[in-house]
């Protein structure tokens, strides 16, 4: 995925202040991205998926204002699905040209006052970016890789230090207030959904986060809940009542030594937390009496039941997980983790847009297998986690779909390959009168992938 930068010269977009006011409106309501178009220059190697950044040029004060992704165009408005000497082009390119430029779609995440742009100067000013040449960036150009993530931090800094001041609107603000008066009500799924698509926006926001690690904790996820204290952790400036939520998790999962580390770093960033973490230790200690007997380990203190008390123990698998996580190197353990969260979001994602198995209506969701249509080792970041990359199926059908033995057309209609035989057909209850339930035109993009890439067409012996 590269970085971009698009241009915006106040003379060529003369009604730019108006469209940036309905960008902050519809980012206010936390629906989604705000979707757009905009001219790449004339070149060609922009990717669905690439991260961009709007500039203002011309007069006024120049520099970053407006964040996000370019996306698919719809196959109707595809340059390369209508005119065959831009077949080469990526999907994300349009039919519509800006003069003699390219245009392209874009998810708009965050947007700023068009007076207060996130200045040139000033990020040429700064250390980390010595050597960086800002100037020669032309419209759809790529900026330079070295400096992406010092950029994504400066941007990610200025624009939450402006959205107090109204001067800047971040879809992430958005759906992490929506997630916070979810969790007031109890909701803690709703609430746990809406953190997890904060997150896809940006894995830099310490209250997604933060959000997502005490939502997770409401709904005994652990796992989550460790990996979102730690994403938290890295990011926050005051770690202590993290440091002192996170032991409490460990605890619940018998991992008292690690409890205590977290505990004991607490303590040092703010002693009179001394006072909580020793009744914590002894809240431990009464809620296990039974097992008083048993040889006490660094803590001072038997293994905990959970601190909710909920009778649900640990099963061996998770256990099992558990501690391979633990035991692999941080940059993998996280890798796994995040992965995890992720699909656990394009899973409910699934389960929200068709309700029921994508063909057969099956109702009963533990049966029914998130299955990406195209493969999540051959998708970039935004496709692994987008909903029309996906079909809920019961298991026989995941398992022929997966392997290319069925395939869907363009109106879903099943296709089944010549390499499965009429018996196992018949056997799995495949046959030509399955279809898709129902169909979206950005299902379409990912259909042809999987025909043309997973699907058997060829009988194999």
């Amino acid at each position: 995925m590269n970085t971009i930068i698009l241009q915006c010269n106040e003379r060529d977009e003369p009604d730019v202040r108006e469209w940036i006011k309905e960008v902050q409106t519809e980012l206010n309501e936390g629906r989604s991205l705000y979707y757009c178009s905009w001219s790449c220059g004339k070149v060609r190697k922009v990717q669905v998926g690439d991260r961009f950044f709007l500039q203002r040029t011309g007069n006024g004060p120049r520099g970053y204002f407006a964040s996000g992704y370019v996306i698919d165009a719809l196959p109707e408005e595809q340059l390369k699905l209508q005119d065959s000497n831009y077949s080469k082009l990526s999907a994300a390119y349009l039919t519509a040209f800006y003069g003699d430029s390219f245009k392209i779609c874009l998810e708009i995440d965050t947007i700023i006052d068009f007076d207060q742009p996130l200045k040139i100067d000033y990020l040429q000013s700064l250390p980390a970016f010595s050597g960086c040449e800002f100037r020669r960036y032309g419209s759809g150009t790529a900026f330079n890789p070295s400096y992406t993530e010092e950029l994504e931090k400066e941007w990610d800094s200025y624009s939450a230090n402006l959205a107090p001041q109204k001067l800047a609107t971040r879809l992430i603000d958005s759906l992490c207030k929506k997630a916070a008066t979810a969790r007031r009500e109890k909701d803690f799924n709703k609430a746990q959904q809406l953190y997890f698509e904060a997150i896809q926006v940006s894995e830099r926001s310490l209250m997604a986060w933060r959000g997502l690690a005490e939502t997770a904790r409401e709904l005994d996820e652990c796992d989550i809940a460790l990996e979102a204290y730690g994403q938290a952790i890295n990011l926050a400036t005051d770690k202590h009542i993290l440091y002192l939520n996170r032991g409490k998790v460990f605890a619940q999962m018998h991992r008292l030594k690690e409890a205590e580390n977290d505990w004991t770093e607490a303590v040092r960033l703010l002693p009179k937390l001394a006072i909580e973490v020793e009744k914590l230790r002894q809240s431990f200690k009464q809620n296990n009496p039974e097992k008083q007997h048993q040889e006490k380990n660094e803590l001072g203190v038997n293994p905990p039941e959970p601190i909710n008390n909920s009778p649900q123990k640990l099963t061996p698998n998770e256990v099992e997980a558990y501690n391979s996580l633990k035991n692999l190197p941080e940059r993998y353990r996280k890798a796994i983790t995040t992965i995890r969260i992720g699909q656990e979001s394009f899973r409910k994602n699934l389960l929200e847009f068709w309700e029921t198995c994508a063909v057969t209506k099956c109702s009963t969701h533990k049966l029914l297998i998130a299955s990406h249509i195209k493969p999540w080792s051959k998708s970039n970041d935004k496709e692994k986690l987008d909903k029309f990359n996906g079909l809920l199926l019961v298991p026989s059908l995941d398992k022929a779909f997966d392997k290319g033995y069925i395939s869907f057309d363009n109106t879903g209609k099943i296709i089944i390959s010549p390499s499965l035989s009429d018996e196992d057909a018949q056997t799995l209850g495949i046959d030509k009168k399955l279809q898709l339930q129902k169909i979206d035109v950005r299902h379409q993009d990912y259909l042809e992938y999987h025909r043309t890439h997973i699907f058997k067409s060829i009988k194999k012996w």
